[in-house]
């Protein structure tokens, strides 16, 4: 059964202004920093970045809070 895109996606808000969107996408697809695993995509704007992950199982390891 195929799995919502909302099911794989993360909100991350109040990030510092110089983070870059590579960095966000290099922690949260390191499964052994942030519980995560490998992303479609991660765009920056602001303080708050949007995060798709390939699977669902991504986003609920990545953080109990999300």
């Amino acid at each position: 059964m195929p799995v919502d895109n909302e099911e794989k996606t993360v909100e991350v808000l109040g990030l510092p202004e110089g983070l870059d969107a590579e960095l966000l996408k290099l922690y949260f697809s390191n499964e052994r920093r942030s519980g995560g695993g490998p992303l479609v995509s991660a765009e920056k704007s602001g303080d708050r970045a949007l995060l798709v992950f390939e699977e669902a199982e991504g986003k609920r390891r990545s953080s109990p809070f999300f």
